[in-house]
C-alpha cells in the first residue's frame, strides 16, 4: 500500500511538472515601446468562433477562419511627443486615456509593468492635465499560468469653473445649486483585474504561435462634481453628474464595463487574437488580430497562398545588402513594405513604375521579415518571408 500511494503521488507530481514545464514564461518583451506600428484587423462576424473556457491543460485554438473586415494602423507615440510631457517625464509612451472619451495616458515602462501615471482630456473645450490619484497598472511582467493581478486606479481633472464658459453656462442656465461652484471636477475612478487563464498553441492563418491567455475585465465609473463652500463645513465637492448630463446636447455613458481575452507571445508586442465579450461576458462581439488575412471559402487561408506566390520574386534571399524584388506580372504594385517579427513597420518605400526595384537592408539587424507588396488601395497583393543576414 505505501508503495503504491509513492508511485500515485510520484505519477501525479510527474504529470503536474511535465503540464507546467510545457508552459510559456512571457518577459517584459510584450510591453509596447515608442514607435511601434500594428497592424490589426477586425472581424464582427464571429458566429463560428466560441470562447473556450480556462485550463490548467495545454489548449490549441484554431483560428485559421479569421479574416479582414476591418483593418487599421496604430502606431505608439513616445511621450516626449505629447503635449503634457513636461508634467510627466519620467513616462516613454501615450496610450489612450478613456474609451469613449479620448485623451491621452502617459505611460511608465519598467523592466516588470506598465502604469499610467497621468493623462489630458478635452472636455467642453479645454484641455484638462492630471495625475492618477492612484497610479494604473495595466500589464506586469513576467507572466505565467495562473498569475492575476488587480488594480483600482483614480484620476481627477479639476478646474475653475470660470475658465469654462461653456460648462458655466450650462450650469447657470439648467442648474439650480443652492451656492455657486468655484470649480469643477471630472472624476474617473476604475478597477482592472487580469487573469492568466489558459496557456498553449494559437493557430493562425500563416502560422501557430505560443501563447498565454489573458483575461482582462474593466470596469470604469466617471463622475461630475462642484466644489462648493458650504457653511461650517467649508470646501465640498458635490456630485452634479446627474444635473449636468441631463442637460447636456448628447449623451456621455457614466459607467462603462469591458472583458477581453488577449492570446500573447513572446516577443510580439501586440495580441496575436484578442477576443472581444458583450457586457455579460457570454457573447462574442467581434474579434481583434495581428496581420490582415482574406476570406477564403474553402476555409484556407488566402495569405498561405501569398506566402508561397511566385507572382513576384525577391533575391538573393538572405541578403546582406539589399534585396532585389521582380514583380513579374503585379502591374498594379504601387508600395512594399518590410515589417519585423515584432509587428514594427521598418521600412516603406513606393514602387517606381518597372518590373524590378531594390529594398537596402544593410542597416536592418539580422532576423525574419515579412515583405508586403500593396495595391493604391493599399490592400495586400502579395507576401513573402525574407532574411536579412549580415
Amino acid at each position: 500500500m505505501i508503495n503504491k500511494a509513492i508511485f500515485t503521488v510520484t505519477f501525479f507530481c510527474s504529470c503536474c511538472f511535465f503540464n507546467v514545464k510545457g508552459q510559456s514564461t512571457l518577459s517584459n518583451s510584450i510591453f509596447s515601446q515608442a514607435g511601434d506600428q500594428y497592424e490589426i484587423s477586425t472581424l464582427s462576424t464571429v458566429d463560428n468562433f466560441v470562447l473556450t473556457a480556462g485550463s490548467a491543460s495545454k489548449t490549441t485554438w484554431d483560428f485559421t477562419g479569421l479574416y479582414t473586415e476591418f483593418l487599421r494602423e496604430d502606431t505608439v507615440s513616445a511621450a516626449i511627443d505629447g503635449a503634457a510631457y513636461a508634467d510627466f517625464s519620467n513616462t516613454e509612451i501615450i496610450q489612450d486615456l478613456l474609451a469613449g472619451f479620448g485623451g491621452d495616458a502617459y505611460v511608465d515602462v519598467t523592466s516588470t509593468d506598465m502604469t499610467r501615471l497621468g493623462g489630458g482630456i478635452e472636455f467642453f473645450g479645454n484641455v484638462f492635465v492630471s495625475p492618477y490619484i492612484d497610479p494604473h497598472k495595466i500589464q506586469e511582467a513576467p507572466l505565467n499560468y495562473g498569475g492575476t493581478f488587480s488594480d483600482s486606479y483614480s484620476i481627477a481633472f479639476a478646474e475653475n469653473i470660470d475658465s469654462i464658459p461653456l460648462l458655466a453656462n450650462l450650469i447657470d442656465s439648467f442648474i439650480s445649486l443652492p451656492i455657486d461652484p468655484d470649480s469643477i471636477r471630472l472624476n474617473f475612478t476604475g478597477t482592472q483585474t487580469s487573469t492568466i487563464d489558459a496557456w498553449g498553441d494559437c493557430i493562425m492563418p500563416d502560422t501557430t504561435y505560443d501563447v498565454l491567455r489573458q483575461r482582462v475585465s474593466i470596469q470604469t465609473e466617471f463622475k461630475i462634481e462642484a466644489r462648493v463652500v458650504i457653511p461650517i463645513l467649508g470646501p465640498q465637492w458635490q456630485d452634479i453628474t446627474s444635473l449636468v448630463l441631463g442637460a447636456a446636447p448628447i449623451p456621455i455613458p457614466t459607467t462603462g464595463s469591458e472583458v477581453y481575452y488577449d492570446y500573447l507571445s513572446e516577443g510580439y508586442r501586440q495580441p496575436i487574437v484578442r477576443i472581444n465579450m458583450d457586457d455579460t461576458e457570454t457573447a462574442i462581439e467581434s474579434i481583434d488580430f495581428m496581420g490582415e488575412f482574406e476570406q477564403d471559402t474553402t476555409n484556407v487561408s488566402v495569405l498561405s497562398t501569398l506566402l508561397e506566390s511566385s507572382d513576384f520574386q525577391v533575391f538573393p534571399n538572405p541578403s546582406d545588402q539589399l534585396f532585389t524584388v521582380d514583380l513579374g506580372e503585379q502591374t498594379n504594385a504601387v508600395s512594399a513594405q518590410l515589417v519585423n517579427v515584432m509587428g514594427q513597420k521598418v521600412a516603406q518605400l513606393s514602387i517606381p513604375n518597372q518590373q524590378q526595384f531594390v529594398i537596402p537592408t544593410s542597416k536592418l539587424a539580422n532576423g525574419n521579415y515579412w515583405l508586403s507588396i500593396h495595391n493604391k488601395k493599399g490592400q495586400i497583393i502579395g507576401r513573402k518571408q525574407v532574411c536579412v543576414q549580415h
